[in-house]
């Protein structure tokens, strides 16, 4: 009876600790607008590097310039918690880059139409909370 219990008691716990890993296929980021995580974009060798941190609904800076057709990589750090970088309004740019809590990641922002646009964070709640800025492309 013991033996048996043994038994039943690691079934148990194997099968709670699968539920509890399973991704399922979804991601670590399940904030994100309900999305998956999205990767972050490809990195040009040699391009312009760009520090942004962002902690407490803010972004540390809220304008980044940005010379047309100019290759730069965009250095975020999310302090307090996960954070990413959005670009709306740029044809063919959107999720730049994220990063867990405490964290730094890299990604590559490219645009070619001069103007000016918007980044924000696209964790949920985190633009309403006005975790946003310009980006100013000449």
């Amino acid at each position: 009876m013991r033996k048996f219990l043994s038994v039943l008691s690691v079934g148990i716990a194997a099968s709670a600790f699968a539920a509890c890993s399973s991704g399922g296929g979804s991601s670590s980021m399940g904030s994100m607008s309900g999305s998956k995580e999205a990767a972050n974009t490809p990195v040009m060798k040699g391009a312009r590097e760009i520090r942004l941190s962002g902690t407490s609904f803010d972004f540390n800076r809220k304008t980044i310039n940005l010379a047309a057709n100019e290759e730069a990589t965009i250095v975020f750090t999310a302090t307090d918690a996960e954070h990413d970088v959005t670009v709306e309004g740029a044809k063919g740019v959107g999720h730049i880059v994220h990063a867990q809590k405490g964290m730094t990641a890299r990604g590559g922002l490219k645009i070619s139409a001069p103007g000016t646009y918007a980044f924000y964070c696209s964790v949920s709640g985190h633009r309403k909370a006005g975790m946003t800025g310009q980006l100013i492309v000449t």
